[in-house]
């Protein structure tokens, strides 16, 4: 009873947090508010964007979202789960190290859709948006895909 409680409070957490990334793209600003996508921020006046290229964007961000919410939740889970296990005596090593390749696997998924994300964003771009969206992300301390 206690994981079927801890699992509801994850996901409603990681659904909390993509209504707050909804509301502020539609201010006029891409804008996830999810460490893995907050490298990727940028304002659409500052890039000059057409109505096309700022409705496609728009598209690709709320598929990422979703996926980025069904991965973040299930990774979630894994660690919920891997914690119960690491603190159980009776667990053998090999279903730890188990559990542990599992997170590992979803992390790699979720570096391999952000840095999809980042091909499809660019795909849309001319080189002179192209350009400048990668110089803002500089100024900031950001990069396009952080990886561990």
């Amino acid at each position: 009873m206690r994981k079927v409680f801890i699992a509801i409070a994850v996901v409603l957490l990681v659904f909390l947090g993509s209504d707050r990334a909804q509301a502020q793209s539609a201010r006029g600003n891409i804008r996830l508010d999810n460490s893995s996508l907050n490298a990727r921020e940028f304002n659409i006046q500052e890039l000059n964007l057409s109505d096309e290229q700022t409705a496609s964007i728009r598209r690709i961000k709320n598929a990422y979202v979703n996926r980025m919410v069904q991965k973040k939740t299930e990774l979630a889970g894994k660690q919920i789960e891997f914690k119960q296990l690491v603190s159980d005596p009776n667990t053998s090593e090999e279903a730890i190290r188990a559990k542990g390749r599992e997170i590992e696997s979803i992390n790699g998924q979720i570096i391999r859709d952000m840095i999809s994300y980042e091909v499809e964003i660019r795909r849309i771009l001319t080189p002179e948006q192209l350009r400048r969206w990668c110089r803002s992300l500089e100024h900031t301390g950001r990069h396009p895909v952080k990886h561990q």
